[in-house]
């Protein structure tokens, strides 16, 4: 799932993210960070991403912030 798919379904801010970050696993980034990664502008470092999979019980992971662009559906080859 996307980032900013799990924070409008959790209804969560970038600021409260940041906070839930910072006291569940100790990775302290700012809201502006946060934003950057929710709009696919950047992507979090190694410790962050381990920190964001933690927070949202694996529903956002590394494979969310990579797209594979110009690649086909597997049943559309046909």
């Amino acid at each position: 799932m996307k980032l900013a798919e799990y924070m409008t379904l959790t209804k969560k801010s970038d600021s409260s993210l940041s906070a839930e970050m910072k006291k569940e696993t100790g990775v302290v980034r700012d809201r502006s960070t946060i934003s950057r990664w929710r709009r696919m502008e950047t992507r979090p470092d190694w410790d962050a991403m381990k920190a964001l999979t933690a927070v949202t019980r694996g529903a956002v992971t590394a494979s969310d912030f990579f797209e594979i662009k110009g690649r086909k559906k597997a049943n559309a080859a046909a």
